[in-house]
C-alpha cells in the first residue's frame, strides 16, 4: 500500500515536470518569434499556447492559465490581446463542462447586465474596454475548482511564469519587436545618466512591482521558515523590484521585513538565518549595482522629498484623487450612483487607485455590486480550498495596499492577485497532537 502511495506520488511529480516543460518550450518558441520577429510563428506559438488550455483536462488547464498570465503582454498578434482570447476559451470552457456553479452565473450576469445598462453610448464597445470584466470572471471558475486542484501548485506555476517573465525582462530590450509593446519610463541619477526602470513583461514598472512583492509576501509569510529554495527566489526578485525604482515597491518591502522580523522575534534560529539572508541579499545588490553604474535603492531614496507632504511623496496621487472627486462632484449625483460607463475614456488620465477607477466607470453602486461578487469568490475559496495550508492574511492585505495606489482592474495580473490573496487568506491549520 505504502510503495503504491509513492508511485502515484511520483507519478504526479513526473507529470507535473512534464507539463512545466510544455509551458517553457512554448516561451522558448514565443520569444524565437519575436526575435525572428516571424508573424507566422508568433500566431502559431500563441495557437499552441491557447490549445494546452482548452483541450487539457479541466485541472491542467488552470495551471496553465496561471503559467501564462505573466506572459499576457506579449501574447499580442497585430495589436490584439490573444491572452484575453485564452481567457475567454477558459470561461466557455468552464460553462460547456459545467464548472462554475448556478448562483456565481446569476451574479454575474446581474454584473453584467447592470455594465452595459449604465455604459458610456457614445464612446462605442470595443473588445479591450471588457478586459476587467473578463479577468474577474475567471476568478469564481478557479474557486469552484479549488477543490480539485493543488492550490500550491497553482501558485508555483505562476511563480515560474512571473520568474520567467522576470528573466526575459532583462533582455527585452533587445528585442526591438517585443520592447515596443511595452509603456518604458525612464530617471536620471544625479550624473545624468538615463536608467530604464524595470518592468519585466508588465506594462509598465508599477504593474511589474505589485505581482513581484505579493509573491515575496506569500514566500516570506505562508509557510512556517524559508527553505533555501525560496530563499533563492526572494532574493532573486528582490534584485528585479527594486530596479523598478518604485517608492511603494521600497516601502512596501521595508514594511514586509519588519513584520516578518516581528513575527519571528522569539526564534532565534529563524532571525540568524534571516540576518544572513539579509546580508547575502546587500552583497548581491552590491555587485549588480556595480555592473549597472548605479544604486537602484539611493535612487529610490532620493525620489521621496524631505520635509515634503504627502502629496509630493506620492508622486501627486492624492492630487489626481482630489481632481476626480471633483470631476464627480461636477457631473452629479448619478455619476457618484452609477459611474460614467465601463468603457468610458478617462478625461483626466489614470486614477492610480483601483477603488476610484471603479467608482468612475461603475459609481458607487457597481463599487458595491464588485465587492458583493468578490465576497461571493472568497467564501467559495474559504469552502473549497480549506485544506490549503499555505495561508496568511498579509498576502491579501499586500496585495489591496497595492492596488490603492495603482489603477490595475485592468492589469492582466490583477484576477490571480486577487486569487492567490483569497487561497491564502485565513491562519494556517494547527497540528494538534492527542498522543
Amino acid at each position: 500500500m505504502i510503495n503504491c502511495k509513492i508511485q502515484k506520488e511520483e507519478h504526479i511529480k513526473t507529470k507535473g515536470y512534464l507539463d512545466n516543460i510544455k509551458e517553457l518550450l512554448t516561451i522558448v518558441l514565443l520569444v524565437i518569434s519575436y526575435v525572428m520577429n516571424n508573424s507566422f510563428l508568433l500566431l502559431t506559438v500563441m495557437v499552441l499556447a491557447c490549445g494546452l488550455v482548452v483541450f487539457s483536462n479541466h485541472q491542467k488547464a488552470i495551471y496553465y492559465l496561471a503559467f501564462f498570465t505573466s506572459f499576457a503582454e506579449i501574447f499580442v498578434y497585430n495589436g490584439r490581446s490573444l491572452f484575453l482570447l485564452m481567457l475567454v476559451l477558459f470561461i466557455l470552457k468552464s460553462i460547456i463542462t459545467n464548472q462554475i456553479s448556478r448562483n456565481t452565473f446569476l451574479f454575474y450576469l446581474v454584473i453584467f447586465a447592470y455594465t452595459i445598462l449604465f455604459s458610456d453610448i457614445q464612446a462605442g464597445f470595443y473588445f479591450t474596454k471588457f478586459i476587467g470584466l473578463i479577468l474577474v470572471f475567471v476568478i469564481p471558475l478557479v474557486a469552484y475548482y479549488s477543490d480539485k486542484i493543488d492550490c500550491g501548485v497553482f501558485i508555483r506555476h505562476y511563480i515560474l511564469g512571473f520568474v520567467v517573465a522576470t528573466i526575459i525582462g532583462f533582455f527585452v530590450e533587445n528585442i526591438p519587436s517585443m520592447y515596443q509593446l511595452f509603456g518604458v519610463s525612464f530617471l536620471y541619477t544625479e550624473s545624468q545618466k538615463e536608467v530604464t526602470r524595470f518592468f519585466g513583461l508588465a506594462f509598465d514598472s508599477n504593474f511589474y512591482a505589485l505581482s513581484n512583492y505579493t509573491i515575496i509576501a506569500y514566500l516570506l509569510f505562508a509557510f512556517e521558515k524559508i527553505t533555501p529554495v525560496r530563499g533563492f527566489l526572494i532574493l532573486f526578485l528582490l534584485i528585479p523590484g527594486i530596479m523598478t525604482i518604485s517608492k511603494s515597491y521600497f516601502l512596501m518591502i521595508v514594511i514586509l521585513l519588519i513584520f516578518y522580523i516581528v513575527k519571528n522575534i522569539s526564534k532565534v534560529k529563524h532571525l540568524f538565518l534571516f540576518v544572513l539572508f539579509i546580508i547575502a541579499g546587500f552583497l548581491i545588490f552590491s555587485i549588480v549595482s556595480n555592473k549597472l553604474g548605479y544604486n537602484a535603492i539611493e535612487l529610490v531614496t532620493s525620489r521621496f522629498i524631505s520635509g515634503a507632504g504627502f502629496a509630493e511623496n506620492t508622486t501627486g496621487r492624492t492630487e489626481i484623487w482630489k481632481n476626480y472627486i471633483d470631476l464627480f462632484n461636477e457631473n452629479g449625483i448619478k455619476v457618484w450612483l452609477f459611474g460614467f460607463g465601463f468603457n468610458a475614456n478617462e478625461f483626466i488620465g489614470a486614477a492610480h487607485n483601483t477603488f476610484i477607477e471603479i467608482v468612475y466607470h461603475y459609481g458607487i453602486v457597481g463599487l458595491v455590486l464588485w465587492g458583493a461578487y468578490l465576497a461571493h469568490c472568497l467564501n467559495l475559496f474559504r469552502i473549497k480550498s480549506n485544506t490549503f495550508e499555505n495561508k496568511s492574511p498579509i498576502i491579501c492585505i499586500c496585495f489591496v495596499a497595492g492596488i490603492f495606489f495603482l489603477s490595475a482592474f485592468t492589469y492582466e495580473a490583477f484576477w490571480i492577485g486577487i486569487v492567490i490573496s483569497f487561497m491564502t487568506l485565513g491562519r494556517k491549520k494547527k497540528i494538534v497532537n492527542y498522543q
